[in-house]
């Protein structure tokens, strides 16, 4: 008889066990489940997006900025480059071709950073290191900023 209550106990327990996963499953399904009339109006098999084609607009000139920068900003800022820096200032005013030279910049990372320059002859005016220094003392540099730079003649 005690076999008997121990059997019935454990059908009693697995009933229960089955029930609360059926229980389980419901709540679940009803939860993340679609409807059947969800499931009744998506398409058996989807379809693709229509293709979109871009044109990419090219405009013939650069929208300009505002400049925020306070007034006299721009010229401050050249007169500390020409002072302390004269090779990134010379380099902001580079390439540049003149009658008897044309002046381009490179970047050197030896012996330390720096702005070299390359001033190569076009035509056949002797002088075109003469003129190169004058134009270079045109953009307000000094000789002695002139001699400090890496100037290299072709």
């Amino acid at each position: 008889m005690v076999a008997k209550v121990i059997m019935n106990i454990r059908k009693v327990i697995f009933l229960f066990g089955i029930a609360v996963i059926l229980f389980i499953i419901i709540i679940v399904s009803s939860l993340f489940g679609s409807s059947k009339k969800e499931k009744e109006t998506l398409p058996a098999t989807p379809t693709p997006p229509p293709f979109v084609s871009y044109t990419p607009q090219i405009k013939s000139s650069p929208t300009l900025l505002p400049d925020t920068q306070p007034q006299g900003a721009e010229k401050t800022d050249e007169l500390y480059m020409r002072t302390y820096t004269p090779d990134i200032y010379l380099a902001n005013k580079t390439p540049y071709t003149g009658l008897t030279f044309s002046i381009t910049r490179t970047f050197k990372t030896e012996p330390v950073e720096h702005f070299a320059f390359i001033v190569t002859r076009t035509g056949n005016a002797q002088s075109f290191q003469v003129d190169a220094v004058s134009w270079i003392r045109s953009q307000g540099l000094t000789q002695k900023q002139i001699d400090a730079l890496d100037i290299e003649y072709r």
